[in-house]
């Protein structure tokens, strides 16, 4: 069969006709994408119908494609003049942004049978599914806050007040508050009411005799500016102020007037700075926050407590501001910069996926985030546009993992950092015991994630990487380690995690060889220590004894030098006696031998004077010459006076040669410490005498007044 070449119609042909087609590619589900040099990129099906069209009017930096790219997932990418372009084409999220009006930050949006209002800063449009065209609604150019659907009929609140609309006109309400905040349907006594909060006051919507709701007053006794209401089940209002704090309120039975107020300025008494406090509903229930905690109103104790489940089921999503209900199990939370999805199963909440405001082209401003939804889907207000989210739509993409991009660790002798082989057993030096670790989570969906870092047997918390994803462990000890890295997103959930094992070998001084050296040395330095210790303790006991042996020989030859001093005093004290003895000895054979020279001169003279006969005087003078010894008894008595005195007569005679030989028998007595009785007695002298001869004997020694004689005596030498 002959093959030929036909036009592919499409329902973008108007368009394309007028650019320049410069890249094409297939996807997947069978989508064709065309990417043009002057406008963006057109997405056709397979029945040439246009699925989408994106240029710079509505997210691309540029008009320019210069390559198209699909990857595992599915997902576009798209090179441009000043970039890359990523585009989820299989996302739940798809995101309008009008290109020829500008219709400014989107508040709040509404439903109503084929249209769509857009409540923003600029005013209330109105998008036609009919004719698909955006148009304002007329009359309506300020900041709008709120537009709500009641029975069919809508409702808006703007800083000039509120008001009806129909169509695509507005019907003003006269004496309505500026500033209307926040509407609720309540039942108050019965009653169903709207319950509105405005920049002042409370105002409130009854139903006339026709079925529509009409402003009929406000409450009179309140005034002060209200961001949310909510009515709890036992019928009380809870109003949060727009900056502080929170009312509980009771309205009268007429509804005219606030009949007991309550004012909480904080959800506990551990918190000291006053904080906004949001009050939204979860399954019926009313619950606060004040940007740390949920807490709940407990009516069986009239007081409001800490809502222990959702701080231990979703942690981080405290400062949520408000949440929008999609069905039993499904709720957005809004948060400051993200939408948090949220499911209730099994009794359970848990995070079912998130939409950070990083992640839109034209993301909302911080707080300021709304979301309605029919129940099958959500529509997220942007500045300048309007997100939907499908919520049946299965989004088909591989999830990103968390992955190690590289290791290397840094040589300590080199400084020269080394590439570490991650898929075998790693082992490095000891040398090597600083790493780095840097890793790679391929999400361009989101841009608040953060990688974790845990170093088992090394860390005791988890630490955040740097902005570059890597972390560094600089000296670690030897030993084994697990590097465990999870990705988490803003509210703390664990996106995907991995694991790293390495080991950092021991330095040689600490290996099995080096511990046998250092036993071995130990050994014999302990040996070397306790052969030491023994000799300097036998050294010292050797010393001791010495010392001891010392002083008992120095002790014994003291011992025996007193037994000597005291044998020499007792000698000396002999023979002090013994020349005592020997004196008075001497002195008496001297007075013996004088007496009988005396008597044999007597005799003589008796013979010679015929006084007795010549024969018996002859007789009696042989009797005494035999008992006269015939030596010079005084020269006995000095020589041996002198042996025992130190040559005491020498020396004396010596200094002293005046003195006779009575002076020194005088001394010898003197010397022997005798008394002047004694010496009269010896010498057979009176008393007279004895201090007659001292006299003389103190003058030839020249002894003065002071100095006494038998001192001088004793002591001289």
């Amino acid at each position: 069969a002959k093959k030929s070449v036909t036009k592919f119609n499409t329902t973008a042909d108007s368009r394309l006709d007028k650019e320049t087609a410069n890249r094409a590619i297939g996807l997947n589900d069978s989508t064709f994408v065309v990417g043009t040099l002057n406008d963006g990129i057109y997405a056709l099906s397979k029945s040439g119908s246009m699925l989408w069209h994106i240029n710079h009017n509505n997210g691309l930096y540029n008009n320019t494609i210069l390559g198209l790219h699909k990857d595992r997932n599915n997902n576009l990418w798209a090179a441009l003049d000043n970039g890359i372009a990523y585009i989820r084409t299989n996302s739940k999220l798809k995101v309008y942004i009008p290109s020829k009006v500008h219709i400014g930050m989107v508040e709040d949006i509404l439903l109503k049978n084929n249209n769509i209002y857009i409540a923003s800063n600029q005013g209330v449009y109105l998008y036609s599914g009919n004719n698909d065209t955006l148009n304002p609604v007329d009359g309506i150019n300020m900041q709008t806050w709120f537009i709500r659907n009641f029975d069919n009929q809508i409702i808006s609140g703007n800083n000039a007040g509120t008001l009806f609309i129909e169509g695509n006109r507005k019907i003003d309400i006269p004496g309505a508050s500026t500033g209307g905040t926040d509407i609720k349907p309540v039942r108050i006594n019965n009653v169903d009411i709207l319950l509105e909060s405005t920049y002042t006051a409370l105002q409130v919507y009854l139903k006339n005799k026709n079925g529509n709701w009409e402003y009929t007053h406000k409450v009179g006794n309140f005034f002060d500016l209200i961001y949310q209401i909510e009515q709890d089940h036992a019928g009380n209002i809870w109003a949060s102020h727009m900056y502080r704090g929170i009312y509980k309120l009771t309205l009268n039975e007429q509804l005219t007037s606030v009949e007991s107020r309550q004012f909480y300025q904080r959800l506990d008494s551990t918190t000291n700075a006053v904080k906004p406090i949001r009050v939204m509903k979860l399954r019926g229930r009313v619950i606060f926050t004040n940007g740390s905690k949920f807490y709940t109103y407990n009516d069986m104790e009239q007081k409001i407590t800490e809502y222990r489940m959702l701080n231990e089921e979703l942690p981080g999503l405290a400062d949520t501001r408000d949440i929008v209900t999609i069905n039993d199990t499904l709720f957005w939370f809004l948060r400051p910069s993200e939408y948090t999805l949220v499911s209730y199963t099994k009794s359970k909440y848990s995070i079912a996926d998130n939409i950070p405001f990083s992640a839109l082209t034209n993301p909302p401003n911080t707080g300021r985030g709304n979301i309605i939804s029919d129940g099958h889907t959500s529509y997220f207000g942007l500045n300048g546009g309007v997100g939907r989210y499908e919520h049946n739509m299965s989004a088909k993409h591989n999830t990103p993992e968390l992955r190690v991009l590289k290791m290397w660790s840094l040589n300590r002798k080199t400084s020269v950092a080394e590439i570490v082989d991650i898929e075998e057993t790693t082992e490095l030096r000891y040398s090597n015991n600083s790493v780095t670790v840097e890793f790679q989570y391929p999400d361009f969906t989101q841009k608040g994630i953060r990688i974790l870092c845990f170093l088992q047997n090394y860390d005791s918390q988890w630490t955040e990487t740097s902005e570059n994803r890597t972390i560094e462990y600089s000296n670690l000890p030897a030993g084994n380690y697990i590097l465990d890295a999870k990705a988490i997103d803003d509210a703390g959930s664990t996106l995907s995690d991995v694991s790293i094992s390495f080991r950092i070998k021991k330095p040689w001084y600490k290996t099995n060889l080096a511990l046998l050296l250092y036993i071995i040395t130990i050994l014999l330095l302990t040996h070397c220590g306790v052969k030491i210790y023994i000799n300097t303790t036998l050294n010292k006991k050797r010393k001791l004894f010495e010392q001891q042996e010392k002083e008992r020989l120095s002790k014994i030859e003291k011992q025996e030098k007193t037994i000597a001093l005291l044998k020499a005093e007792k000698l000396e004290d002999e023979l002090i006696f013994k020349s005592k003895e020997l004196a008075n000895a001497s002195l008496m054979l001297i007075n013996q031998e004088k007496i009988l020279n005396t008597l044999k001169n007597e005799i003589s003279n008796y013979i010679f004077s015929n006084k007795i006969p010549k024969t018996q005087g002859n007789t009696l003078i042989r009797m005494i010459d035999m008992n006269i010894l015939g030596e010079d008894e005084w020269r006995v008595f000095q020589e041996n006076f002198d042996l025992i005195h130190k040559n005491f007569f020498h020396k004396l005679t010596e200094t002293y040669p005046s003195l006779t030989s009575s002076d020194l028998r005088m001394c010898a007595l003197l010397r022997l410490n005798y008394s002047s009785k004694e010496i009269a007695q010896m010498l057979n002298l009176s008393p007279r005498g004895v201090e007659a001869a001292r006299y003389r004997l103190r003058k030839k020694l020249n002894l003065s007044e002071d100095e006494n004689l038998n001192t001088h005596i004793i002591n001289f030498k």
